[in-house]
């Protein structure tokens, strides 16, 4: 078996994903990945292979030399070589090549389980741990996200147009303006200039955190994607490794628990994309309510610049 196959790439979704700082190259990249995880999970299911047949051919009639031919056929498995080597210690007594099988069928396990640890186990289980983590961090950095209050902003932005409103209400449709009605429209006028500014500033901040709340959900989908990837796949590992060696065996827990764990990720994922898709409805109600106010400030911008131009 290849020494590399051991850094699945499935397992690997998650670490290359973390930051998605290119969200483009990390989808155009799925599909090369698809591939190498393909080749690896090839590569699992040889060892499975390999470990089945040897298995079958244990019986009470084995000798070691049926034995020895058997590994021969798998030899290109490190794992079966070292197997083969203590096959004497495995037969009924020392004076006999007659394989006990109880004690080959123990330490074919045995040599299975350690060979898939080494290679695949350990691995598989630091990087589902490590999705674990990841998961968290979206969690606690979606949660840690506030949305400011703006209600006293819109409030007082309102006020400050409704007064602007009452002043010029009566002096927009006089035909003539004595210099008292002038300087109270040009009054307002600086008046809406300073509601524009302020205006402008809470949208810019609004649709900024719309902007990062938006990133946070895009990568939490991106997120549940990848570990819903690597589930499926070490889901399809986990009963592969449990028709070989048993499903209490060592190497069967070690891929039920990443199955398990990866799947926890995927729901905490999309739990995380809900939330900032809420934090995004809500700023988006801000945005509206804001642009009604900018939408009026406008308004009446207009009619007063032109009634004081047409003086």
């Amino acid at each position: 078996m290849n020494s590399s196959a051991g850094d699945l790439s499935w397992l690997n979704f998650m670490k290359d994903g973390t930051e998605f700082n290119d969200q483009s190259s990390i989808i155009f990249g799925l599909w090369n990945k698809y591939h190498t995880a393909k080749n690896e999970f090839d590569q699992v299911s040889e060892l499975c292979q390999s470990f089945t047949r040897i298995k079958q051919c244990i019986n009470s009639n084995t000798t070691v030399q049926d034995l020895q031919e058997i590994c021969k056929q798998h030899e290109s498995q490190k794992w079966v070589g070292e197997f083969s080597k203590n096959l004497l210690d495995y037969t009924t007594s020392s004076t006999t090549i007659q394989l006990d099988p109880d004690k080959a069928n123990a330490n074919l396990t045995a040599s299975f389980d350690k060979a898939f640890w080494n290679s695949f186990g350990i691995q598989m289980l630091f990087y589902s741990l490590h999705s674990l983590f990841q998961s968290y961090r979206a969690w606690n950095l979606i949660n840690s996200f506030h949305i400011p209050s703006y209600e006293n902003q819109i409030r007082r932005t309102r006020e400050k147009l409704d007064e602007c409103a009452i002043v010029c209400s009566p002096i927009i449709d006089l035909l003539t303006l004595n210099q008292e009605h002038i300087r109270k429209l040009q009054r307002v006028q600086e008046l809406l200039r300073d509601i524009k500014d302020a205006i402008q500033f809470i949208i810019d901040d609004v649709k900024n955190k719309i902007a990062q709340v938006e990133k946070y959900r895009s990568n939490s989908y991106l997120s549940a994607l990848m570990n819903l990837f690597s589930t499926i796949l070490n889901a399809m590992l986990w009963d592969k490794i449990g028709q070989a060696s048993g499903e209490n065996s060592r190497s069967s827990l070690t891929t039920g628990a990443s199955t398990l764990i990866q799947a926890t990720c995927t729901i905490g994922d999309l739990i995380h994309a809900g939330k900032a898709n809420d934090f995004i409805n809500c700023l988006q109600d801000i945005l509206n309510i804001i642009v009604d106010l900018e939408e009026k400030q406008q308004r009446l911008s207009i009619q007063v610049t032109t009634k004081l131009s047409n003086i």
